[in-house]
């Protein structure tokens, strides 16, 4: 069965709060620390805005945790799109001074070379959307559609990851249409756990949603 943690957590005791999250989920069994851990952020706006992107204290909540319990191998990813651009969103995020405190490197996938990919394993629904597959050299993890294109998403992260492990911010939330429009919430809770879908489920149970219905 998946496992999910979820915490309370404060302003004065986030950064504890990520270690004892973290271990709680057991993340040191999905990660093996032999192998090169990709940290993928979240950028939603290039700019700083409550509950929109991967805010500082989580990521160094993360990398602490990941030092503290001597992964020595990691880098950091994010991507491009139409309203985002890595290297804004990483000093507007406050993600930069972070990164180099911890001495991990940020690599901005606009900048790695892209190769097809062909998965292993068969896929829903994927190729009636996308005609190639293509993932960075730097790996990442890439509407009645829109479940079977999760599980394929889900299926082909397994076949290119090692280990997967998920960690959510809920210190500040917020209502509304999207990430650039919200209005923000203190919400004060954290989540982690390794299967990826189980803490969607659990994330839209916290914001009211019936996951099965979705």
């Amino acid at each position: 069965m998946s496992k999910v943690a979820i915490l309370k957590t404060s302003p004065g005791t986030a950064i504890e709060d990520y270690n004892r999250l973290m271990h709680l989920a057991d993340c040191e069994n999905f990660l093996p620390k032999e192998n090169k851990t990709i940290i993928k952020l979240n950028l939603s706006w290039s700019l700083f805005y409550p509950a929109c992107s991967t805010p500082p204290w989580q990521l160094e909540g993360v990398l602490k945790t990941l030092r503290n319990d001597s992964y020595r191998d990691i880098i950091a990813v994010e991507n491009q799109t139409v309203v985002t651009h890595p290297w804004k969103g990483a000093y507007y995020n406050k993600w930069l001074p972070i990164l180099n405190s911890y001495g991990v490197e940020f690599q901005p996938l606009t900048d790695v070379e892209w190769v097809p990919y062909k998965p292993k394993t068969e896929m829903l629904a994927m190729y009636d959307i996308f005609g190639e597959i293509l993932i960075p050299k730097y790996r990442h993890h890439a509407h009645k559609k829109i479940h079977e294109i999760l599980v394929d998403l889900l299926a082909i992260q397994k076949e290119i990851h090692k280990g997967r492990f998920a960690v959510m911010d809920g210190c500040v939330c917020g209502n509304g249409a999207g990430p650039r429009t919200m209005e923000p919430f203190i919400g004060n809770v954290i989540l982690a756990g390794e299967d990826q879908v189980a803490i969607d489920a659990v994330a839209a149970k916290i914001m009211g949603f019936e996951p099965l219905e979705i």
